[in-house]
């Protein structure tokens, strides 16, 4: 194996798949790997593309298989259950529910991670919560899918993410605020986001930066970027009419130059 993939020393795969009269398939995977195992069953009816899939992971040692990406167990719970495919078709339906109990991440044990969206008819609705000590957030996501266009509004209150305790950097750092974001884009790449967040507080070690109200857009329409960032008092704006790829080529060249 490489060294960025490996097989753990004991584990054991169980698999069932039973046709009925071509009309529906139901398949059931049951693995157990060291001290930890995942169960798996799905159905699928072809007539009308309709499918139901349920899974249970119970202390899965992802680092087992992963052994140098920083991971460890994971527990969750997902369901799904839909009609059609194609996200794009108005037929299209989808419910999906998830709840990540623990995952290991960095050698911190992240909890109470929740996801549940559905999708009706080209209309996205979702929420995305997070209990952990480390991560609090109660967010809500909707939007509306076209062959066209996507567009999506993001709001709702992060309130704590400590990155510290987590474990992704060694210097203390609290971030916190109300958000509100509103994008699309279409098929030819253009696209516009608009970015809100209020009551914003940010830790870092012991400094302490509070700001009512802080907006960051940015357009990109024809290969052009325009960006602006306004704090209180405070604007910053920038544009790259070559496109995002000139930007960050520009940023590159200014980063080599610095180094």
């Amino acid at each position: 194996m490489s060294e960025q993939f490996s097989l753990p020393d004991s584990m054991s795969l169980q698999a069932a798949l039973d046709f009925s009269n071509d009309q529906m398939a139901k398949a059931h995977l049951s693995w157990n790997v060291l001290q930890g195992a995942m169960d798996l069953d799905a159905e699928f009816a072809f007539p009308d593309t309709a499918y139901r899939v349920a899974s249970g992971w119970r202390n899965f040692p992802l680092d087992a298989f992963l052994p140098h990406e920083n991971l460890g167990i994971l527990s969750l719970s997902l369901s799904a259950k839909g009609r059609g495919l194609d996200p794009f078709s108005s037929q299209t339906e989808a419910d999906i529910s998830l709840h990540v109990d623990t995952v290991d991440y960095g050698g911190y044990p992240f909890r109470d991670f929740l996801l549940a969206a559905t999708l009706d008819s080209g209309n996205v609705t979702s929420h995305i919560g997070c209990g952990d000590s480390a991560v609090q957030m109660d967010l809500q996501l909707a939007g509306r899918l076209t062959p066209s266009e996507y567009a999506a509004r993001l709001t709702g209150r992060i309130k704590q993410l400590d990155l510290k305790t987590a474990r992704l950097m060694e210097d203390s750092l609290t971030f916190s605020a109300s958000v509100d974001i509103e994008a699309w884009v279409n098929d030819k790449m253009e696209g516009s986001v608009k970015s809100s967040f209020d009551e914003v507080a940010l830790y870092l070690s012991d400094m302490e930066s509070r700001f009512d109200h802080i907006v960051v857009t940015a357009d990109m329409l024809q290969d052009s970027l325009d960006a602006r960032v306004d704090f209180p008092g405070i604007q910053v704006a920038f544009s790259a009419p070559s496109g995002l790829d000139s930007l960050l080529a520009h940023v590159t060249e200014c980063m080599d130059i610095l180094q």
